[in-house]
């Protein structure tokens, strides 16, 4: 697919601004809904792909270039964007939405979105005639924290709610969950320009090379979800999973996560059951006291999967006594 041929579904209104991108010279309606698709080896009737794979050999063949400089209007006027956290996740989405879809279109799949806000995933990719195969990708993005000293600061993203469609299957999601067999992310990290000021003058479209960029160094990944989760919460106050923390990309697109020792089926156990912040007492809030709970709880867990848990339990408690 040719991204210059890509197209919004409608076209914009008359108060609507169309987003400009640096070496991508295609138009994106701003107001577009987002989704998500993603990677891992998935095998439906005869036809096999590697979605990460697919996804990373899509990014080189179009040279895609990740930053956005502002909002192009209709009388050919550009104005700034800034480094607003929210408005960055939106363009990364809007990029990697044509990405997608191209692959999608190779392999006989269908990409929706959803059209209700805070619905998971961003995006569902669909075989045809197969709805409980359904692939999900969500885009998540961070920026660099550097730090005096020197360095970066370890980051970490959230992977949205473990209280609700997890739970009960439904909740917040375009899909009920048990039609989906993969879930990915696609994940962005990216340097701030600190140096944009609030106040930004607005520039003639011949002036975009001269318009700063308001953030740069862009990397990205693509992982199942499980692979790179951890056992903590996204932030203190949500009800968001949290991922592995650190100051480099590696880890992440490596999927170098406690849950890819264990499976999918142990990290879905272990969300599913986790206390609610509001929660007084809580059954477990770490791998320890989860493991805990697999051990003495009364509720039927899958032998395999009870083996698993308690056996990388053992790993780390043999590997903590190795530094004693």
């Amino acid at each position: 697919m040719n991204h210059l041929d890509w197209q919004p579904r409608a076209e914009p209104k008359a108060t609507e601004c169309i987003l400009v991108f640096i070496h991508w010279r295609a138009t994106i309606n701003a107001n577009r809904p987002i989704d998500i698709s993603l990677q891992a080896s998935i095998e439906i009737e005869t036809t096999m792909f590697d979605l990460i794979s697919e996804f990373n050999k899509t990014v080189a063949e179009h040279n895609v270039d990740w930053v956005a400089k502002g909002f192009a209007f209709r009388d050919e006027t550009i104005y700034p964007i800034g480094y607003d956290t929210k408005l960055l996740g939106r363009i990364f989405e809007m990029l990697t939405e044509p990405l997608l879809k191209e692959i999608a279109d190779d392999f006989g799949f269908t990409l929706t979105t959803p059209d209700k806000q805070n619905y998971y995933p961003d995006f569902v990719l669909t075989p045809q005639n197969e709805e409980g195969n359904r692939i999900a990708v969500d885009v998540k993005s961070t920026y660099r924290k550097h730090l005096k000293r020197g360095g970066i600061a370890p980051y970490k993203f959230t992977l949205g709610s473990y209280a609700s469609f997890l739970r009960d299957g439904r909740k917040n999601i375009l899909y009920p969950y048990n039609q989906f067999c993969k879930h990915y992310v696609i994940g962005f990290v990216y340097d701030r320009n600190d140096e944009i000021e609030s106040a930004r003058p607005c520039y003639p479209l011949n002036q975009l090379k001269e318009i700063p960029e308001p953030y740069s160094n862009v990397e990205f990944f693509i992982q199942e979800k499980y692979r790179i989760s951890d056992f903590t919460t996204g932030s203190g106050n949500t009800e968001n999973i949290g991922t592995i923390s650190s100051n480099s990309i590696s880890p992440f697109t490596q999927g170098s996560g406690p849950f890819s020792k264990m499976g999918n089926d142990a990290f879905e156990l272990y969300w599913r059951n986790y206390p609610k912040y509001t929660a007084k007492e809580k059954s477990y809030t770490d791998f320890q006291g989860f493991r805990r709970w697999v051990e003495t709880n009364v509720i039927e867990i899958d032998s395999s999967l009870r083996d698993r848990i308690l056996s990388y339990g053992d790993v780390v408690n043999d590997s903590r006594g190795d530094r004693k």
